[in-house]
Formats: C-alpha cells, sequence, structure tokens
C-alpha cells in the first residue's frame, strides 16, 4: 500500500511538472537583423509546444525576397533547436538579442 502511495504522488509531481510547457517563450515575436543580417528577419510563434521560426530574407542570387519556414523545439529558455537533414541548428538568445546562422537579430518593438 505504502509504496502504491509513494507510486501516485511521483506520477502526480511527473505530470505536473511536464504541463509546463512555456520554455523559450521570450523567443516569441519579430526579431530585425542587425549588420550582416540586417536585410532579414525573424517571425517566431509558438503553438502546442513547437515554435514556428518564418526566416525572411534576400537571395541575392535569386535577386527575390524570400522565406524559409522552420520548426524548433525549446531546449531551454535560452535555446531553440532546428532539426535539419544535415543536423540539428541552434537559436540562441543573449542579451536580449537572438543568434541564427551567427547572425544577430534584435527583437522589435
Amino acid at each position: 500500500m505504502k509504496k502504491t502511495v509513494v507510486a501516485t504522488l511521483l506520477l502526480a509531481a511527473l505530470q505536473i511538472s511536464g504541463c509546463k510547457s512555456d520554455k523559450g517563450d521570450g523567443f516569441v515575436g519579430h526579431w530585425a537583423g542587425e549588420g550582416a543580417a540586417a536585410k532579414s528577419s525573424l517571425d517566431i510563434s509558438k503553438e502546442d509546444g513547437v515554435f514556428h521560426i518564418d526566416h525572411h530574407y534576400y537571395n541575392q542570387f535569386m535577386t527575390r525576397d524570400e522565406v524559409n519556414r522552420l520548426e524548433a523545439t525549446p531546449v531551454s529558455d535560452t535555446v531553440l533547436q532546428i532539426s535539419t537533414a544535415l543536423g540539428n541548428v541552434n537559436v540562441r538568445m543573449e542579451d536580449n538579442a537572438v543568434w541564427f546562422e551567427n547572425r544577430k537579430y534584435l527583437k522589435s518593438k
């Protein structure tokens, strides 16, 4: 009986702690590129625990604006991870800026 109570309490604690899905919520919003990324931006939204990243950029070879639509999962409050065929790509937040592909983006107000 005592083992059943302990197991039930442990299961309830795990379920409650697993329900908190606000990890990475600081990424949500519009981010404008800085420096080398000045002609690009990131629009990040969240739905059902999955982050949707629309990377808007100017393709100089095709001479047009393009959008790369990506999905990411939160690793922590400051890191989102995008899985690709060639491996994982991280989006990192540091000092109120987002770093993606070694380029800096600042949140628009």
